[in-house]
Order: C-alpha cells, then sequence, then structure tokens
C-alpha cells in the first residue's frame, strides 16, 4: 500500500541541507544584524559579519536565486578543501574555476540599473534621488565581478578573512582592470575589496594603509 503524503519522510540532499542553512543565515543577518552571540567569535569572523552586514542593504536587491545557487557551491567547495588540508592557492584556484565556469554558462543577472556615486558612498544607490541611473550590460567581467561581491555576503563566518579576501581579489583583479567594464560597476568592487583589507587588517591590528 502506498503510504499518504502526511506519513511520509522528506529527505533533503546536502546541497539542500547547505542552502537552506545559507537561506535562514541571511534571514536572520537581514532581519536582526549581527548576533550578541558572535561576540565569542575570532576576530576574523566578526570583521567578515560586519562587513556582511554592511553590505546587505546595498547588495542583496541585486542578487537573486543565482547567488545563493553560487554560494551553496563555492562554500562546499571551501569547506571540503580546508578539511583536506589545501593550500590556500588551491582555494583561491578552485573557487575562482568555479565562478569563471558560472560566468561562462549560467544565465546573466545583467543588464542591471546602477545610480551615481553618492554622499554615503553607497556600493549602487540602486534608487537615486539625485541624477540617473545607467544600465550596465551583460559580459563576463562584469558578471565576474557580481558573482565575486555575491560570495563575499553569503561566505560562511568560518573562512578565514585572508582567504575571503584572496579569492575576491583574484577574482576581480582583471575585471576591474579592463577598460571595457562599467566604471560604476568597477567602483563597487574596488570600495568592497577595501572594506575586506581593511577588516584584516584590524584583525592583526596593523596600521592600515589599505584605503590608500
Amino acid at each position: 500500500m502506498t503510504p499518504s503524503q502526511e506519513g511520509r519522510i522528506s529527505i533533503r540532499t546536502l546541497d539542500q541541507e547547505v542552502g537552506l542553512l545559507h537561506i535562514r543565515a541571511a534571514e536572520r543577518l537581514e532581519t536582526h544584524g549581527q548576533s550578541p552571540l558572535h561576540k565569542q567569535m575570532p576576530k576574523s569572523a566578526k570583521a567578515l559579519g560586519n562587513i556582511q552586514h554592511s553590505l546587505n542593504p546595498e547588495l542583496r536587491p541585486l542578487l537573486k536565486q543565482w547567488a545563493r545557487d553560487l554560494s551553496i557551491v563555492t562554500s562546499r567547495q571551501i569547506a571540503k578543501q580546508i578539511s583536506n588540508h589545501c593550500s590556500q592557492q588551491q582555494i583561491v584556484d578552485s573557487v575562482g574555476q568555479i565562478v569563471q565556469k558560472w560566468a561562462n554558462e549560467d544565465p546573466s543577472p545583467f543588464p542591471i540599473a546602477l545610480g551615481p556615486i553618492n554622499d554615503k558612498l553607497t556600493l549602487f544607490n540602486l534608487t537615486p534621488t539625485n541624477g540617473i541611473t545607467q544600465e550596465c550590460i551583460d559580459s563576463i567581467p562584469h558578471r565576474l565581478l557580481l558573482g565575486a561581491m555575491s560570495i563575499i555576503l553569503y561566505c560562511d563566518h568560518t573562512v578565514p578573512l585572508n582567504s575571503v579576501c584572496n579569492i575576491y581579489l583574484q577574482l576581480t583583479d582583471q575585471a576591474i582592470k579592463n577598460p571595457e567594464t562599467n566604471i560604476r560597476l568597477a567602483w563597487a568592487a574596488v570600495t568592497l575589496g577595501n572594506r575586506l583589507l581593511v577588516g584584516l587588517c584590524r584583525c592583526f591590528e596593523a596600521k592600515c594603509t589599505c584605503a590608500t
């Protein structure tokens, strides 16, 4: 006899479980901000959490299901390589390959409309009160930049901040320098990179010159 729908046990795949964790974490971050329980977290994890909290209202409106899917794949890869004691460069290279494959093959999140840089230096200024938006068209460099930024927003706090910085900088370096890259998008990518580097410097209590 076929069991009733009510009596069936729902079994989620590993990808679905990881995805659910990321969705719940993102929802908690959006609703409550940084948890007080994170006071006992290492400096690196707290710094990354603070950066993600500041990014949430600026970046999340641009990120749809593709960003969660990309984050699930990259998070699993990072966790697997850390557990296997892979080198920093191996982790950076493997995540870069995943994001490059996504940029080359998956549906595009572009075009998107970007507002002018405002007084608050908001990354994208999606609803400008002054000035007009400009359309950022689809291209591989644009996909790489937005994909890299999405990884930062959804990255697990347990990933060392220096690894996060290295992954981000390798993904964005060439795209930022590309003369065909939208200058507004490139500026946002550089600004986010500076936030990561400043956070890394503070973790080591070093005198920071990243912003310059």
